[in-house]
């Protein structure tokens, strides 16, 4: 039932004049829909019912209207009425990739259907009689952002909007090919994954990313760890931070914080756990907070010799040569690969970066076919002032 309001009764309905076909293309060749059908309709149907019950309801704010929070609260309703529906993941894509642009709190309606997965986020914690609410205080004359502030403070049980935010980046990181089945979102797996604003390598004695902010936006950062030894791959930690200044973002103040990031092996306040890092972030900001994910490395075997050998020229299955790492090169090291004919005349020569592919550590070449002849060829690889040498053969 709905109760309260601006307006306690009302009347509406809605005409819909659409098939929501597949052959409906845009002047770019693209398709308009990503729902076809009566599937579309019933999404269709969730969604402008519950723009319907708004405006019939709540009433429209006159003054700085927030209908981003409309959209926000209609397209996460055709996933709560028709919870097998994914249209909704169609939209996700800027929150996720490009959060720097759509940060959550913008007023213009477009920045809300990328983010009901936000109030899907709430509703997993506290049920519909929390997303009711927002709509009740809304119906009030309250802003739709400073609704979603009050109540979360109506609640009383200590958690404020901004530090439900900061466990939501949990969930913002485990999407994708990060999911974890039966954690977090439901359908997290078909969800793009949060972006990187910054990576980098391990470079003794620190690492450091200092960074701006805008209030509720979050960053992901990533560093590779040195390995401790030349047959597996580093392990990776990733950052991510946010900045949940819900005053700013309430009132639209759009102030930005700042920090900085620190890694090294020097003590400082926290761990990284399972490795020999320590880690810091400073900030004169209170309320920025952070969580970190490390990956472990994986263990790789050695490869003694060149493959495919013979490398055959136009074979499908043919397109790169991979050279064995020599034993004493880190991982991302650059080793100077040299391919020359028998009479030593020289054909290429060029850093390639040591890596792992098919669990092994090899040097990948992708040749100019035009300048390989049937025959036998010479390679060196160097590294560490130690030259290797070796032969493959081709065939055209």
């Amino acid at each position: 039932s709905i109760s309260g309001g601006q307006f306690p009764r009302s009347t509406t309905f809605i005409l819909i004049d659409n098939n929501f076909s597949e052959t409906d293309i845009r002047t770019n060749g693209s398709k308009v829909y990503k729902t076809f059908g009566y599937d579309a309709l019933k999404v269709t149907t969730a969604h402008e019912y519950h723009h319907a019950i708004q405006v019939g309801v709540y009433g429209v704010p006159t003054e700085t209207p927030e209908s981003a929070v409309n959209e926000m609260t209609s397209t996460w309703m055709e996933y709560r009425v028709h919870p097998d529906m994914v249209d909704y993941v169609y939209y996700l894509t800027p929150f996720f990739t490009q959060n720097s642009s759509y940060y959550f709190g913008k007023s213009e309606p477009d920045y809300g259907y990328k983010y009901s997965i936000v109030l899907e986020y709430f509703h997993s914690l506290y049920g519909d009689a929390f997303i009711k609410r927002i709509w009740d205080i809304i119906g009030t004359g309250v802003l739709p952002y400073h609704a979603i502030e009050n109540t979360f403070l109506e609640r009383g049980n200590g958690v404020t909007l901004a530090q439900a935010w900061c466990s939501f980046t949990e969930w913002m990181y485990h999407t994708g090919k990060r999911s974890v089945p039966g954690k977090f979102f439901t359908k997290a797996s078909m969800f793009p994954e949060l972006s990187y604003n910054r990576r980098g390598l391990y470079s003794a004695p620190t690492f450091i990313a200092s960074e701006t902010i805008r209030p509720f936006e979050i960053q992901l950062t990533q560093c590779k760890l040195p390995t401790e030894t030349t047959t597996s791959t580093p392990d990776t930690v990733d950052f991510v931070v946010t900045f949940p200044n819900t005053a700013s973002m309430v009132n639209h103040f759009d102030t930005p914080g700042e920090y900085t990031l620190t890694i090294a092996t020097e003590p400082l306040p926290q761990t990284i756990e399972g490795t020999r890092y320590k880690w810091d972030i400073v900030t004169p900001n209170s309320e920025i907070c952070s969580m970190h994910f490390l990956t472990n490395g994986f263990s790789a075997n050695t490869s003694e010799f060149v493959y495919p050998n013979p490398f055959h020229v136009g074979r499908a299955s043919d397109i790169s040569l991979y050279f064995p790492v020599p034993v004493d090169a880190n991982y991302n090291d650059k080793i100077t690969l040299s391919i020359y004919t028998l009479e030593w005349h020289s054909v290429f020569s060029s850093e390639i970066a040591a890596n792992f592919y098919d669990g092994k550590r090899l040097i990948q070449w992708t040749p100019d076919i035009n300048i390989l002849s049937t025959g036998v060829y010479l390679y060196t690889l160097d590294i560490h002032e130690k030259t290797t040498l070796g032969k493959f053969s081709v065939v055209r």
